[in-house]
């Protein structure tokens, strides 16, 4: 097994979640009088799935103790979040494109940090001539052909906002902390993504080293990757298809060369060349540091530990309770190999990267080329508060309440819609990925009411809104 390897089944064309009323996509607003949103928790729904053999990490014996201190880190959502000014009880489920500034400079800050130059058994030939070799095979070592890849480039982020998810996974890390409250020994060297993370708390929130708390990566492929952030990870088919080295559980890694050798493209479809990673939010706590245990998965379920953590050669972090590890971020990324152009690889990169389905559609996973649907989904809570607050910035009096709000999924509507924007791009001498819109249309075109009162509501919240922004109106963030 390794630090990826996916956990969830082939995507399914309806997922369980709540959707945005943001982006792409056609929502339809049923009734307007009376009052009676949609409300509703996140269900989630568990599919097949590979896992898979492991060898890896490296020495990591921790030293003394760090003992718990009530907690450091907040039960709340993270700052960051667009959620984060939602009352409690709201439920949602939520993908979005990131907008954060430097946000693609930080996560390949993070992939150089994680990298290192070896490969293993689980990194796949390319040619496929050569089997399953220790240390990998003549084609994927440094200086081979096309080699080892030498770095990985961030092409688009992906954030995970889903309220019952982080609930669980907070109410979980709370019993750990409950638990190991004599205090737990930490990793030692630390984790390989912590000097990224501690230095941009405004893209991952503090975590509590009383319980080994980190980020970590989980490579898979890219449909199986929305599937695993719109479901969770499915535990119980972990290592189904290939066996694990530590017990079924979710196998993830500090480092981005690892996970990489799980991720895999799609050749000829539509994610060719584009390659996912999961960068996870996980609780570790008391760790059983071993370099092979058959009854390591028994031992956590006895309570004797909390986690895995595996020391080959790069080091192994397994945890067997999907509720002890939060998905927050999926980031798709470029290979970037020795022989490789760097103005080809620059080209690619300042192309916006889309997903083939509308991000926040339950269908999101579903590859066009197999299957179409055509599917209503009612909108609850965040979702239909979207909604019902475009209505009321329209200031119609007297005022209307949404009784439903209902989006359209259709496939062959969705296509027939892509292909025009693509016909309009190249009549505009657009490329892909880039805007077609120059300055001096630009200056022409102008931006109708209903859109302007989207963007003011996908901005990020303003965190002085409880106590008092003195900006009010003139605020750059959405009140």
């Amino acid at each position: 097994m390794g630090a990826g390897g996916s956990t969830k089944p082939e995507p399914k064309a309806s997922t369980a979640s709540t959707a945005s009323a943001g982006g792409s996509g056609r929502a339809v607003a049923v009734g307007a009088v009376s009052s009676g949103g949609a409300g509703g928790s996140v269900a989630r729904s568990s599919g097949p799935d590979p896992a898979r053999k492991t060898s890896d990490p490296k020495p990591s014996v921790p030293k003394e103790s760090i003992k718990s201190t009530a907690s450091a880190t907040s039960d709340g959502l993270p700052e960051y979040w667009y959620h984060n000014k939602m009352p409690s009880n709201v439920s949602f489920d939520e993908m979005y494109y990131t907008q954060d500034k430097d946000i693609h400079s930080t996560f390949d800050e993070l992939f150089k940090e994680s990298y290192v130059a070896s490969a293993t058994r689980d990194r796949k030939c390319p040619t496929g001539e050569h089997g399953s070799t220790p240390g990998g095979c003549e084609c994927v070592k440094p200086g081979g052909d096309p080699g080892l890849p030498v770095a990985f480039r961030t092409r688009r982020v992906i954030r995970v906002e889903a309220s019952e998810m982080w609930r669980s996974y907070v109410k979980k890390r709370n019993l750990i902390r409950n638990r190991r409250a004599e205090g737990v020994e930490p990793m030692d060297p630390p984790p390989k993504t912590q000097s990224v993370v501690d230095s941009h708390s405004g893209m991952f929130a503090p975590l509590d080293p009383s319980v080994n708390e980190l980020y970590a990566f989980h490579g898979t492929f890219v449909r199986y990757a929305l599937s695993i952030a719109e479901n969770d990870f499915n535990i119980d088919l972990a290592g189904s298809s290939t066996g694990t080295l530590y017990g079924r559980g979710a196998y993830l890694g500090e480092s981005i060369t690892k996970a990489d050798e799980y991720a895999k493209d799609e050749p000829g479809g539509f994610y060719e060349g584009v390659f996912a990673v999961l960068v996870c939010r996980v609780t570790m706590g008391k760790m059983n540091v071993t370099a092979s245990d058959s009854e390591a998965g028994e031992k956590v379920k006895r309570m004797e530990y909390d986690s895995t953590c595996g020391k080959r050669l790069f080091r192994e972090l397994v945890i067997y309770y999907s509720d002890q590890c939060y998905p927050e971020y999926l980031v798709l990324y470029q290979r970037v190999h020795a022989k490789d152009v760097e103005d080809e690889i620059s080209n690619v990169l300042k192309r916006k990267f889309f997903m083939q389905v509308p991000l926040h559609w339950r269908n999101v996973a579903t590859d066009l080329t197999k299957k179409h649907f055509r599917d209503h989904h009612e909108l609850a809570d965040s979702g239909y508060q979207h909604m019902q607050c475009l209505v009321n910035q329209a200031r119609v009096a007297p005022s209307r309440k949404l009784q439903r709000v209902l989006r359209l999924e259709d496939s062959s509507l969705w296509e027939q819609f892509v292909e025009f924007k693509r016909d309009l791009r190249e009549r505009l001498g657009g490329e892909e990925g880039i805007s077609a819109v120059t300055p001096e249309m630009d200056n022409k075109l102008k931006v109708n009411a209903v859109e302007k009162d989207l963007r003011a509501l996908m901005k990020r919240p303003c965190k002085f809104l409880k106590s008092g922004c003195k900006r009010g109106d003139k605020c750059k963030f959405s009140h």
